[in-house]
C-alpha cells in the first residue's frame, strides 16, 4: 500500500506514530512489524521503515509535515554477494 492523494502528510504521520506503538514498531504503509525506526532531530520527529522505505516526519518548529511513499513490496537484500563471497580473505 503506497501513499495516495486522499490522505495528507499529517494523517500519515499520525498513523505512523500509532503503528509504531500499537504495531510493535510497525509500518503504517506496508504493515510489517519490527521494522520502523523513530528518530528525533531537535524539533523534528521522523519514522522510517526499513522494510519498504516509507518515511514520514514532522518539524514542530515550522509546523511542517512530510510523507514519502514506500515500495509496494519488500526491498531487495542489501548484502552484496559476488563470485568470491565464499573466500573470507578475498578483496573487493
Amino acid at each position: 500500500m503506497g501513499l495516495n492523494a486522499e490522505r495528507t502528510a499529517v494523517e500519515w504521520f499520525e498513523d505512523a506514530a500509532r503503528w509504531y506503538v500499537e504495531g510493535h514498531q510497525g509500518c503504517a504503509s506496508c504493515g510489517t512489524r519490527h521494522c520502523v525506526f523513530r528518530s528525533e532531530w531537535g524539533p523534528r520527529v521522523e519514522y522510517h521503515c526499513s522494510a519498504c522505505d516509507f518515511s514520514v516526519g514532522h518539524d514542530s518548529r515550522t509546523g511542517r509535515y512530510f510523507a514519502v511513499a514506500g515500495q509496494p513490496g519488500p526491498l531487495p537484500e542489501t548484502l552484496l554477494v559476488g563470485e568470491d563471497a565464499g573466500d573470507p580473505g578475498a578483496r573487493r
